[in-house]
């Protein structure tokens, strides 16, 4: 297994950070969470993101969840990444492979579609996922991991 590339990683972060701001949360997530990675090594012909499960609490606990007060419908959407994360990858890491991509892709515009709303954060998740893979569902796989949306709402 290669060592993850640090810059890359620190991109990753940046996009994260840049995706909070646009829903209203001000101050860049990696000034103050230096060392919450998500960490890329080249497997195959494929990307493996994993994460600390303790970090991607904490990053949802404190900042996306009182930052953003997600609509229902981004919970239903998110909810449907993390079906669909959870049924194609280990509890260790997550591989993003195409049929994932692909399926992803017609989530996102399918929620575009049923949801004028939401387009413009659908349009940056899309975005998103052809940049640095599809980090939503790691997050939102941990986020639900048994608990309801609502209940994941109730985390503070």
């Amino acid at each position: 297994m290669q060592k993850s590339d640090p810059t890359k990683s620190y991109e990753v972060v940046k996009q994260i950070s840049s995706l909070l701001q646009m829903n209203g949360f001000a101050t860049e997530l990696h000034e103050f969470m230096p060392n919450c990675w998500f960490n890329y090594t080249y497997n195959s012909t494929n990307y493996t993101c994993y994460v600390a499960v303790d970090s991607i609490k904490y990053i949802i606990t404190y900042y996306f969840v009182p930052a953003i007060k997600i609509p229902e419908e981004l919970l239903m959407f998110a909810n449907e990444f993390a079906e669909l994360a959870s049924s194609k990858t280990s509890s260790s890491k997550f591989e993003i492979d195409d049929s994932i991509r692909e399926i992803s892709y017609t989530i996102v515009r399918d929620w575009k579609e049923a949801v004028p709303q939401m387009s413009s954060i659908m349009d940056d998740i899309e975005t998103g996922m052809s940049m640095w893979g599809m980090y939503l569902s790691s997050i939102t796989s941990v986020l639900f991991d048994g608990k309801t949306p609502k209940e994941a709402l109730s985390w503070r």
